[in-house]
């Protein structure tokens, strides 16, 4: 079930790894010292529209589920 699910959100997005889906963010820094989080910080991070397809994904397959 999770491999079902985990596809269908790598079909939407092109991966299930951050990395990767951060990779065109100019997030690339492999400084281990963390960036400032501030309101840009947060703008330029896709992170919560992948939350959002993630539970999109979730909400369709348990509909299914309910019919």
């Amino acid at each position: 079930l999770i491999q079902s699910l985990a596809s269908k959100f790598r079909e939407k997005n092109g991966s299930i790894i951050c990395r990767e889906l951060l990779a065109g963010t100019g997030d690339n820094n492999t400084n281990p010292t963390p960036s400032e989080r501030n309101a840009l910080y947060y703008k330029k991070r896709p992170c919560a529209e992948y939350v959002a397809d993630a539970a999109e994904i979730l909400e369709e397959y348990l509909k299914g589920q309910a019919e």
